[in-house]
């Protein structure tokens, strides 16, 4: 997602999330209540978190790529 030198070479998040039928409503509280105390317990500055971890993670096009799938 950063296009930094240690990209991810897993599955893409389609094939990952294959028949999980994950619902928007579901991606949107795994991320608010997972993913965001997760990186502020780990220390994350808020500024960060909104600037730099949030857009990838809500992008629409990123989103689509697990929900409903």
């Amino acid at each position: 997602v950063y296009g930094g030198p240690d990209n991810y070479e897993g599955e893409d998040m389609t094939k990952a999330h294959v028949g999980l039928a994950i619902t928007s409503e579901q991606y949107d509280a795994f991320v608010g209540m997972v993913i965001v105390p997760a990186l502020q317990t780990a220390g994350v500055p808020a500024a960060d978190i909104t600037g730099c971890f949030a857009p990838p993670v809500v992008d629409a096009a990123f989103k689509a790529s697990m929900v409903n799938k």
